[in-house]
């Protein structure tokens, strides 16, 4: 990694405005809630919150300071162009030494200072020739991307890096991957709490049990389908539970459900708070957490549950695929997207065999040791100092 010389940080400043659109996800206000406990880690400097947005407020005991930068009126340029250039004559007039920014469409204009991108593979890919409304006027057309201005990228996963290096291989130096493993640790429930919790989510019964997005990336009915063929080979009366966050795709999800055959054995818990969820995790039988093979909720930094059933003793079963093996790093039960058979095996495998989910809970044990939220800070703060000179 090159990292800008002779350079002494003053301010550091976090564009909070890609953090508070809708709709809000876990992983986006896990990131609000991360920022002021970062700036503990990094004291002599201003700690500035930018937005963009009117109306915006902060809590009195949060240690950021908040900029407001919002256009007096309507400009010709139009709104995107507007704010661009009042964050151009903003970085400009105070030099901050660090401008943290969570978009390749928010950067700020080249020439205006040192900036750290938290990014994805995924995002930054399928966004890589725009970058922000300024790059575009200061670069060639099919040259670097624009969020090359970046002088350090940061994304969740070595998978990701080399996929962005693969396309853009002069990046590969600007890039740092530090998971973003920012949850609380969740403590196992006792036996009482356990069993309150399958009463009011599964009739009483051990459950298998689906956290996250109820999105197409999780690749639900192919989990419907695996679960079909455990029923059909052990005749098992162990319910799903899919709970999490309900998108676009959740009422086709539901009503799909409404014509599948072991339709009573599944129970679909939209929304809920986030405790609520993670009760859920904790007293599961084991967490199913399949995926796209592009792995796009990892991407976007959505592992937390996984965190979570590490945290709290139960198995955890997931996609072969690298993202994934780098995020369980053999903690994990995996089978290949797509694979009914080898998934539905190993719903069998994990109903049947208590010494391989003994296993696994130990290993996931091991495993959030290193992936926990103290190493992510630390990690973050790491590569903060390093501006610093």
């Amino acid at each position: 990694m090159q990292w800008p010389k002779n350079n002494k940080v003053q301010s550091i400043v976090y564009h909070i405005d890609p953090l508070l659109e809708e709709p809000a996800s876990i992983q986006a206000s896990t990131w609000l809630e991360a920022i002021p406990e970062l700036t503990g880690l990094l004291p002599g400097f201003r700690h500035i919150a930018l937005t963009q947005q009117a109306g915006l407020a902060l809590e009195p005991e949060n240690p950021l300071e908040l900029v407001s930068l919002v256009p007096a009126k309507p400009s010709l340029l139009g709104s995107a162009q507007s704010r661009q250039q009042l964050l151009r004559a903003w970085l400009s007039k105070h030099r901050p030494g660090l401008f943290i920014s969570f978009d390749p469409e928010s950067l700020p204009p080249p020439g205006t200072g040192n900036t750290l991108l938290i990014s994805s593979a995924l995002t930054l890919l399928s966004r890589g020739s725009k970058g922000s409304v300024f790059s575009g006027l200061f670069q060639k057309v099919d040259s670097v991307p624009g969020f090359s201005a970046a002088n350090v990228i940061v994304v969740p996963s070595n998978a990701d890096k080399n996929a962005i290096s693969e396309r853009y291989p002069s990046l590969t130096n600007k890039i740092e991957v530090i998971y973003p493993a920012f949850q609380e640790p969740i403590e196992p429930l006792g036996w009482s709490q356990q069993e309150q919790v399958k009463l009011r989510y599964s009739g009483g019964r051990d459950y298998f049990l689906f956290a996250g997005e109820l999105s197409e990336e999780h690749e639900l009915i192919e989990l419907l389908r695996a679960y079909s063929l455990l029923k059909k080979w052990l005749m098992t009366g162990m319910p799903l539970v899919l709970a999490g966050a309900a998108t676009k795709y959740t009422p086709t999800l539901e009503k799909l459900l409404l014509t599948y055959k072991y339709r009573t054995d599944v129970s679909v818990y939209p929304d809920l708070e986030s405790s609520e969820l993670q009760e859920l995790v904790s007293a599961a039988y084991a967490l199913l957490w399949p995926l796209e093979p592009n792995g796009r909720e990892l991407a976007k930094g959505n592992g937390y549950p996984i965190e979570w059933a590490f945290n709290a003793g139960v198995p955890v079963l997931g996609s072969d695929i690298p993202a994934m093996n780098e995020l369980v790093s053999g903690a994990a039960l995996l089978s290949s997207p797509g694979d009914l058979q080898q998934q539905a095996h190993s719903l069998m495998m994990i109903y049947k065999d208590e010494q391989l989910r003994n296993s696994l809970i130990a290993k996931g044990r091991e495993r959030i040791i290193q992936l926990n939220r103290h190493n992510t800070f630390m990690a973050y703060a790491s590569v903060v100092r390093n501006f610093c000179g």
